[in-house]
């Protein structure tokens, strides 16, 4: 099902679900992480995450599935960050990323709305959501990798 809703100052067709702000990408690991604590997560590159280079991302939640829709993402309650909750994955907090009380979160692929960034990727290794055109550090180790990542 496809809603009307405004994002900024333009009102687009998106996935009908429920929108969450708050979001930030790190600017040493380039992961998708939720911004709104004092404490700004586990950064796998070391410390905190930095946001200081960040736009703000609104995230989808509550989605049906469709053609164009993931759903199953979920945030780790440890490191913050954004994650396929489907398979098993290292987080930077250590052990395995934890989605507990986390929303069921959607990306939506293949799409371009206008004030919509694209070119976010899944790491086939950590799981988590990053920036693809830059890369980032992995809590796998080494950089991130897109293999199969639409």
């Amino acid at each position: 099902m496809i809603k009307k809703t405004v994002f900024g100052e333009e009102e687009m067709s998106v996935p009908a679900g429920q929108v969450q702000t708050n979001w930030r990408s790190c600017s040493k690991c380039q992961g998708m992480y939720f911004g709104r604590s004092p404490a700004q997560g586990v950064c796998p590159a070391g410390g905190e995450h930095d946001p200081s280079k960040s736009f703000r991302y609104n995230m989808l939640y509550d989605c049906q599935p469709a053609a164009n829709v993931q759903t199953g993402w979920a945030s780790c309650s440890k490191c913050l960050g954004m994650h396929f909750a489907g398979i098993a994955a290292p987080c930077p907090a250590g052990g395995q990323h934890d989605s507990i009380n986390s929303f069921d979160y959607a990306m939506v692929w293949g799409e371009t709305f206008p004030g919509w960034q694209d070119q976010f990727k899944a790491c086939s290794k950590c799981q988590q959501l990053y920036y693809g055109p830059i890369g980032g550090s992995c809590p796998a180790g080494g950089m991130h990798i897109d293999t199969n990542s639409s």
